[in-house]
């Protein structure tokens, strides 16, 4: 079974001006959640990190107000491999669902 995976932004960091524009995004923390509902048990992984963003005088520039979330994380995935990390999603709640090492009980005790 495929786990639901959903990206979100949670927070820009942001030099308030830069080349004569304000509110220049600088960093973008992120995080990418994956859920899987299994023989009535609900698995969770997450993955949290934070790229640089780079904006050069003459780039494309959107004001502050009007980004879109889509549009930052289309900025996350130019740095982050997208297609990895919800596999390495996938791989944390299949290991929690079907443990690659167990430890047992010592058959001494």
């Amino acid at each position: 079974m495929a786990a639901t995976i959903e990206w979100k932004v949670e927070g820009l960091d942001c030099y308030p001006t830069k080349d004569g524009k304000t509110d220049v995004v600088m960093m973008v923390h992120w995080r990418c959640n994956g859920s899987e509902e299994n023989d009535s048990k609900t698995y969770r992984s997450t993955s949290y990190s934070a790229v640089d963003v780079t904006y050069k005088d003459g780039d494309n520039f959107t004001p502050f107000a009007d980004l879109t979330e889509n549009q930052v994380l289309g900025w996350v995935w130019e740095s982050v491999d997208k297609n990895e990390t919800e596999a390495n999603i996938q791989k944390m709640i299949d290991d929690q669902r079907d443990p690659p090492i167990t430890r047992l009980a010592l058959p001494w005790a």
